[in-house]
């Protein structure tokens, strides 16, 4: 099969980013605006993938505008302004 990633969708892009970050099985996972272009359905998919992979020991880092997303799978918040670390939750 030969599948054209660059014609695919953004938000298909951004589901195979996803996937290829989780199928490393790392213990570190890096996210970067993990939720652009999802469709509600998959942000849930998301959140439930990072909440079992934390449970299993994984540790994620991730910057995120989306503020909903943020509470629902952090345990420790930080908030960057004009590139410096301006408080922490």
């Amino acid at each position: 099969m030969n599948y054209r990633i660059f014609k695919q969708p953004l938000g298909m892009k951004q589901k195979l980013g996803i996937a290829e970050a989780f199928l490393g099985g790392y213990p570190l996972i890096i996210l970067d605006e993990p939720t652009n272009a999802l469709d509600h359905n998959s942000i849930i998919k998301l959140i439930q993938l990072i909440q079992a992979y934390n449970a299993n020991g994984s540790t994620f880092i991730i910057a995120s505008h989306d503020h909903d997303f943020v509470e629902q799978v952090a345990t420790h918040k930080l908030f960057v302004k004009e590139g410096t670390i301006s408080h922490e939750i």
